[in-house]
């Protein structure tokens, strides 16, 4: 754009909105972004955005199609290219950066005339993949991104998965997630629920995430029945919908802890708990850049995760500011949150290194990398 005074439009686009921690991600970046910039959010579902958007929403309502034949499908995704490419050209948007990989093919196969960034957020073809779908998504991505204008990964270990697929065909950013710190903590005094107080008397795991299988929530539970009888008075808090809810309820009243096992469906304020939880643990198969990791951390709350492919390591090191558990099984877990928990020493150290590290993703720090590739165009 090379009018005086003019705006650069920007068009944030979701496929779908139900994952939450990329919506905060978003939502984190839209209000950080100074005013050059005119803030348009685009998504596809029917859902009402939980988060708070420095930009103009628009639902363009085409619903998912998960239960739609296949030519339903065809004609769905066809509707919505439609339905893009149209907004992109009447409302003059110059740069559009997609979330997640549904979002990321949309705005490449609806061949716009903006800038295209596509946001890298999760392990390419993420976890447990025999679903077609998934082939068919994994087959796309290697034939489409090579040809965005640019990419955007959230980890350095992103990063480096992208490069090989593109082969340098299209710069590639690594720009981690940025965090309103000061906002997490003015939350994070905010008293829990009336009914849920007890909690503030009782030392609790805690685990905040969409309870899906690559989340690893069944090997916290067992991991927690595992280590129950040494610390009788312990609870397990987990936060988050999704499918597996009824298997994780019944894996709990199976091993004998369903009275200790708290599932809270959802919370728009996480951080209240985060800050009295004696540990926050993220047993995740697969991760992007673990929001919720880095806001337990600005919550001064130790923290204990999978080594899995990618995020913790980047963010804990090798256990420098949290433990990062190398072997992904229940066993391992359960012997690591058991050393934590018996040693007041590390807890009150890993308290401590959280703080430290939580700065480093501070939204100041961040922000001016998002100004710079967004303005690449303009």
């Amino acid at each position: 754009m090379n009018q005086v005074n003019q705006k650069h439009r920007v068009l944030f686009l979701f496929a779908h909105l139900h994952k939450g921690g990329m919506q905060r991600a978003v939502s984190n970046i839209s209000l950080a972004l100074p005013d050059i910039f005119e803030q348009h959010v685009g998504f596809f579902g029917t859902e009402n955005p939980p988060f708070e958007y420095h930009a103009i929403l628009h639902n363009f309502n085409i619903p998912g199609s998960l239960e739609l034949g296949l030519f339903a499908k065809i004609k769905n995704l066809f509707l919505r290219l439609y339905r893009l490419r149209r907004f992109i050209r009447e409302q003059r948007i110059d740069v559009v950066i997609s979330f997640g990989e549904a979002a990321n093919l949309l705005n490449m196969l609806s061949f716009n005339s903006a800038y295209r960034i596509l946001s890298i957020r999760s392990a390419i073809g993420g976890y447990g993949d025999v679903n077609l779908y998934n082939r068919i998504y994994r087959w796309l991505i290697r034939f489409v991104y090579p040809f965005a204008d640019a990419i955007v990964a959230v980890s350095v270990d992103l990063k480096k998965q992208i490069e090989k697929i593109t082969s340098g065909a299209v710069p590639v950013y690594q720009v981690p997630n940025l965090y309103r710190l000061d906002n997490i903590r003015s939350l994070s005094v905010v008293p829990l629920p009336a009914e849920l107080n007890y909690l503030t008397k009782s030392p609790f795991l805690l685990n905040v995430g969409s309870l899906v299988s690559q989340k690893g929530q069944d090997l916290l539970i067992r991991a927690f029945a595992n280590i129950s009888n040494s610390f009788p008075d312990l609870h397990l808090v987990l936060i988050g919908r999704g499918p597996e809810k009824d298997k994780y309820v019944a894996e709990a009243r199976h091993l004998g802890v369903s009275d200790r096992v708290v599932i809270i469906d959802f919370d728009s304020n996480p951080f209240r708990y985060m800050r009295l939880a004696t540990v926050f643990v993220l047993p995740s198969l697969t991760e992007g850049f673990p929001n919720v990791l880095v806001e337990a951390m600005a919550c001064r709350c130790p923290v204990v995760a999978f080594d899995c492919p990618t995020g913790p390591r980047e963010i804990l090191g090798h256990s420098e500011y949290g433990e990062l558990v190398e072997i992904m099984t229940v066993d391992a877990l359960a012997d690591r949150l058991n050393a934590l928990l018996s040693s007041a020493e590390r807890l009150a150290y890993l308290k401590e290194q959280a703080i430290k590290r939580a700065a480093h993703y501070d939204a100041n720090c961040v922000v001016e990398q998002w100004v710079t590739i967004l303005s690449g165009r303009c």
